[in-house]
């Protein structure tokens, strides 16, 4: 049983990503009813594992590039995944810390935006089954300011 978990923990949040995947947003402002859509193909039956393994966990890391004067020091989203016509998680709020306590921009300056990394904690993903799957994400409320997100699963 030791051996079972300690290969799981050392299969789960790897250095190299098993999935990634950039949706660019309306810097404007990104609403509920833009709901960013990462597939992600799970082949199974053909042990082509594009692009995951089936049985392990992975860790689901979020890189935002927002616009250096982001008016909040944070963003909330949502975050389900799917099988494309139902649900297969709860939805999970997520904090995404944007500034630091003076509420500047604490990201790495990339031009004239930021970037930053946010780890998703417990977010662990299991891919039992072939299929195309569905990684969804939405504002818990109205942002603005924010370019880019890109999804990462180690």
């Amino acid at each position: 049983m030791a051996v079972l978990a300690t290969m799981l923990q050392l299969a789960a949040c790897s250095d190299a990503p098993a999935y990634l995947h950039s949706v660019d947003v309306d810097s404007s402002e990104w609403t509920s009813a833009d709901t960013l859509v990462f597939p992600i193909r799970v082949d199974a039956e053909a042990k082509s594992y594009s692009p995951l393994e089936r049985n392990f966990p992975y860790c689901l890391s979020l890189i935002v590039r927002y616009d250096g004067v982001y008016p909040m020091p944070d963003a909330k989203v949502c975050i389900q995944l799917s099988d494309g016509s139902k649900p297969l998680s709860e939805i999970r709020v997520v904090d995404l810390p944007l500034a630091d306590e003076d509420g500047f921009p604490d990201g790495e300056r990339v031009g004239s935006l930021c970037m930053k990394t946010i780890d998703v904690p417990s977010a662990f993903y299991l891919f039992p089954d072939s299929g195309d799957y569905q990684l969804r994400i939405w504002p818990d409320s109205v942002a603005s300011h924010i370019v880019s997100l890109t999804a990462t699963l180690e």
